[in-house]
């Protein structure tokens, strides 16, 4: 009596393994998309805080400077107490070969999307915004009166897919090389694919994220 029985529970075992793995096999798609989903969602919080210190800094210290340690990022600084590209601390993403969806200017001597790479002027969020790097004056009288950080209660190195955060923080106080005179500001993660996708100088008027970068506007 007792083979029957054992034989029977053998197969029930094997039925319900074998429901178990097609409930697995249909549930991995949607784990996968919770987990992008996910990913995105950091990306956008991180840069969203990035974006809020940096407007705290600029209301207290003014016009940004560079740190002292800025020579080491961009030898072509010289003396140029000037701010053109800031980027966390994490490799910096790839560039794409042209905007999506954009045609390709005849003639052009640049891509819109090189700044991103080969900037005047480079600098380091940790240092503007955790360590005071660039030497500000510092807070005497609360806001607006100094450098009041550190601006984030720690530092963000990289976005979710292992690349640095970056901001065309030049915009912030001119027209930067002759791009434009009114060029919107953003902290940019090149989102899943690590490319970035999105032009470095967009009037404010028109200004938008293109591909899956990830994009906060500051101004």
């Amino acid at each position: 009596m007792r083979r029957p029985e054992a034989g029977q529970s053998v197969a029930e075992i094997s039925v319900m393994v074998f429901v178990l793995m097609v409930l697995a096999g249909s549930l991995l798609p949607v784990m996968g998309d919770s987990i992008a989903s996910a990913r995105v969602a950091r990306a956008r919080n991180d840069a969203t805080r990035i974006a809020a210190a940096l407007a705290n800094l600029r209301r207290d210290v003014g016009r940004l400077r560079p740190a002292a340690t800025a020579a080491e990022l961009d030898p072509f600084r010289g003396g140029v107490a000037e701010l053109d590209l800031l980027a966390s601390s994490a490799p910096l993403p790839a560039v794409a070969g042209h905007v999506p969806g954009e045609p390709v200017p005849a003639g052009a001597r640049q891509s819109p999307l090189q700044p991103w790479r080969s900037p005047l002027r480079i600098d380091l969020l940790e240092t503007q915004l955790r360590t005071n790097g660039p030497g500000y004056p510092a807070s005497v009288n609360g806001a607006g009166s100094g450098w009041n950080g550190p601006y984030l209660p720690a530092a963000l190195s990289s976005d979710p897919w292992g690349h640095a955060f970056l901001v065309n923080a030049g915009f912030l106080q001119r027209d930067l090389e002759g791009l434009c005179r009114d060029c919107a500001v953003f902290v940019l993660s090149a989102g899943p694919n690590g490319f970035v996708e999105t032009p470095f100088a967009q009037p404010v008027s028109t200004a938008r994220a293109f591909g899956d970068d990830i994009v906060i506007r500051i101004q």
